[in-house]
């Protein structure tokens, strides 16, 4: 074997550039060398740093007098190298503390002919990791010396493919297929990208291969040398490289169809999920959006740093196994056995460490048998009243609060009998009010020791803003209500009470049909909800809900701006707007003419008191539980190879669901809408999906 010769081209990039060559200095065996070339850097304190660390002794610096380009500075290296093997490594790469040189030369000795060795990376396109010819981030926030530790353990793979090309980020080169293919093709490809892709054809004409090797990993970051100008590079370089070598594209169509690495990746990911050292949550929902859907992802983003999360959700008889931290969704089939038994391995071997259920309306009873049966914590959190009697909003049809339930309308039925065995099962039941505790537990029975009360962390640390003050004029006092409404959100109130013409009404968001004398500003994102409240400039905000919200985050967004907020004095809103000045509370059995006169009244002072809530619990409390030891079992995760994944966001009757919403908003069209009994829309709506419209704009 060759001694290896490390050529780093550098340009621009001061940070990169020392994270590139301190991740060197702790991993390298004494027959490497490394030649560092400045190809003339316009950073005065990135050329600086190279004279001084150069002093150090690990690296020879070299120094172009001028800019020769990316090309002409690794044909330098190149020759410098002589007569050593080279690798190729770009100053935005972060190699692992371990023994991956050795692994990668050993490769490049284990068979004949080879030309190139790639190893996998996060950026690297047909060598990338967790996905395929994507530009990924380090997968579940693990570092590069945590994910080469997986690949450099896996077993029972191949650890060499043959690929059309090999990757110029970090390529190792042999010094007989240097002298075989010769140098980079400065001429044709100018500063850079395509010069490694034409080497390796111009290799493989040869009677050479390239490889990559699966089992090393690097880090890319990618783009820092070229910045900006790197796409119109690349688009130049593929025009170039379909003249040069007119089988490149279908070499690369192909072994991209064809994903040789594929099982080696999955193997790997499922590796790395079992070792990432973060607790692991498992959420289970109704898959419908909404409120539920809003939390879930507020756990994930308020844990990101301690927790890794993932989620099932139903779609018709299957299971979708999703994360946040991964683009492929897996399918499991619910009508299937070896499915089933298949998700609980797959549960199994990631060591979930909790179950966290949100909702279980559309879940199969088979799929929380088997979440029961993995042994590890569950909590509940009780979103709405559907675990009483299957009535999420305790509403009749026309959306009205039906008060206090009598036995036989719920004692008996199937969701009561599930409920009852689920707070048995679980070890925590979170309320996000104490008007959702009073209300549901006048039903069901729970043990004090379970029962947590607190809000949702969205409230926590979280910053109020002023809102424009309102101009005084003789325009019309405005009043705004958020979100998505439904019957029991208030729609059908709102549109009776707007019939006044004291008041303008805003909806910040949609109603379930078209609302008259209404201005209807459409679903937002609620990253631009505080400059969308100025834009409308609303007196106050009125929340006409005929059911007793839960917790209701609308009312979060309000809370934290200075309008009067108005709202009915049922479910979270008495409770959350207690310490609140600027408010009116009103009875919810008023008329549309009481309520249209109180928003046309001042706010009142008063507060009043409710038992406190536990607003620790999230921040301190929500992930105290120890680790989940490792299991027993050995599963082999072969297993998982024929796991069936979903790249798609929306099945296709979600996509028509879209289209006939779209349709239905048009001026045009809206008419003819109106002629459909809504009842009939209802219908229709659900059998084509079961989330939230404002979950699938």
């Amino acid at each position: 074997m060759k001694k290896v010769t490390i050529v780093i081209p550098v340009y621009r990039g001061l940070e990169e550039t020392q994270e590139c060559i301190y991740s060197l200095y702790n991993s390298l065996p004494d027959w490497v060398s490394i030649i560092v070339i400045n190809d003339c850097s316009p950073e005065v304190k990135l050329s600086d740093w190279l004279r001084l660390e150069e002093k150090k002794g690990y690296f020879k610096l070299y120094e172009n007098e001028e800019n020769l380009g990316f090309v002409k500075t690794v044909n330098k290296g190149i020759n410098l190298s002589y007569p050593n093997d080279v690798l190729l490594l770009n100053s935005d790469v972060e190699v692992p503390d371990s023994n991956w040189l050795e692994r990668i030369r050993d490769s490049a000795y284990s068979v004949k002919n080879i030309a190139s060795i790639t190893p996998f990376s996060n950026n690297a396109t047909i060598c990338s990791f967790p996905d395929f010819c994507q530009d990924n981030k380090l997968a579940f926030k693990c570092n590069v010396n945590e994910i080469d530790e997986v690949f450099s353990s896996l077993k029972n793979i191949k650890s060499l493919i043959e690929i059309p090309t090999g990757v110029g980020f970090c390529m190792y080169i042999t010094r007989v297929a240097i002298d075989k293919v010769g140098l980079f093709d400065a001429k044709t490809f100018g500063k850079g990208y395509g010069e490694e892709n034409d080497w390796c054809q111009r290799a493989i004409k040869l009677g050479l291969k390239n490889y990559h090797l699966t089992n090393v990993f690097v880090y890319h970051k990618g783009g820092v040398s070229f910045a900006e100008e790197c796409n119109p590079r690349k688009q130049y370089a593929q025009q170039l490289l379909s003249k040069i070598h007119p089988n490149y594209q279908l070499d690369v169509a192909n072994f991209i169809k064809k994903d040789p690495g594929f099982l080696i990746r999955r193997t790997a990911l499922l590796n790395l999920l079992r070792n990432v050292n973060r607790i692991k949550v498992l959420t289970l929902s109704h898959g419908m959006g909404g409120g539920v859907k809003q939390h879930v992802n507020e756990l994930v983003e308020f844990f990101t740093k301690e927790a890794l999360f993932f989620h099932l959700e139903p779609d018709g008889n299957k299971i979708i196994f999703s994360s946040s931290e991964l683009e492929e969704e897996y399918i499991f089939n619910l009508d299937d056995h070896n499915e089933l038994n298949l998700l609980s391995s797959l549960l199994v071997y990631i060591k979930i460490d909790s179950v966290h259920i949100h909702h279980i309306l559309n879940v199969p009873y088979k799929l929380l048998s088997l979440i029961y049966r993995l042994g590890c914590r569950i909590d509940l959190t009780v979103h709405d009243f559907f675990l009483i009697n299957g009535n999420p909003t305790l509403t009749d049809a026309s959306g009205q609060y039906l008060g206090e339930l009598n036995e036989a309308e719920f004692n008996n039925s199937i969701i009561y009998k599930q409920c009852n065995e689920l707070i048995t099962k679980c070890e925590r039941i979170i309320f996000p009010s104490n008007d959702t505790f009073c209300r549901f537990t006048k039903y069901i029975k729970i043990p004090e020791s379970k029962v947590i009360v607190s809000y949702h962390p969205d409230m926590i640390d979280s910053p109020e803003y002023q809102c424009k003050d309102i101009l005084k004029s003789s325009r019309k006092s405005k009043v705004l209500v958020l979100g998505a409404l439904s019957k029991a959100k208030g729609a059908d109130i709102l549109e009776r009470v707007a019939t006044t013409d004291e008041l303008e009404y805003h909806l910040l968001g949609y109603s379930y049909r078209t609302l008259k004398n209404v201005i209807t500003h459409g679903a937002y994102d609620e990253r631009d909800v505080v400059n969308l409240i100025d834009e409308i400039n609303p007196d106050i905000i009125w929340f006409p809900a005929l059911w007793p919200e839960t917790y209701s985050y609308t009312l979060s967004i309000a809370l934290r701006t200075n309008k009067t907020i108005v709202a009915p004095k049922i479910g979270a809103f008495p409770e959350r707007l207690s310490k609140r000045g600027n408010k009116i509370i009103y009875d919810i059995d008023l008329s549309d003419k009481a309520i249209a006169k109180i928003l046309a009244s001042k706010p009142s002072m008063t507060s009043e008191t409710y038992c406190e809530v536990d607003s620790s619990f999230y921040k301190f409390n929500y992930l105290s539980f120890p680790k989940i030891k490792d299991s027993l079992i050995d599963i082999d995760v072969s297993i998982f190879s024929d796991l069936n994944l979903n790249r798609n966001n929306y099945n296709y009757k979600e996509k028509l669901i879209i289209y006939l919403w779209r349709i239905k908003n048009n001026s045009f069209f809206s008419c003819f809408f109106k002629l459909i009994p809504f009842s009939l829309q209802r219908y229709i709506k659900r059998k084509l999906t079961k989330k939230a419209l404002h979950d699938l704009k």
